[in-house]
């Protein structure tokens, strides 16, 4: 019996911006992909240096928890915006490339 696979429908995809040199912030997460989109990110973890200073999981555009660890208030803001930057990228990623098995 011959089978092969005919195409990928859904994926859970490591993906990180620990090549961008310009980040304060090493973001990793699990991108569940579907179809060029991405539906989720869960186990987000955002790190400064050695340090993690946040966790994240979002479901969609309005659902987002973070989890910030021992950070004042006003880097709390900028991490929650990196963390929406690289949500941005990450989606853009998706939709413009297909994961090949």
């Amino acid at each position: 019996m011959t089978v092969q696979f005919d195409s990928l429908i859904r994926a859970n995809v490591k993906v990180s911006n620990a090549n961008d040199t310009t980040s304060a912030y090493i973001i990793t997460a699990e991108a569940q992909v579907a179809n060029g989109n991405v539906e989720n990110f869960n186990n987000g973890q955002v790190m400064k240096g050695e340090t993690y200073v946040a966790t994240f999981n979002r479901w969609s555009a309005q659902n987002l928890n973070v989890t910030f660890n021992n950070v004042e208030p006003e880097e709390q803001c900028s991490i929650l915006a990196e963390i929406n930057a690289f949500v941005v990228s990450v989606e853009e990623l998706a939709a413009s490339r297909s994961i090949v098995l």
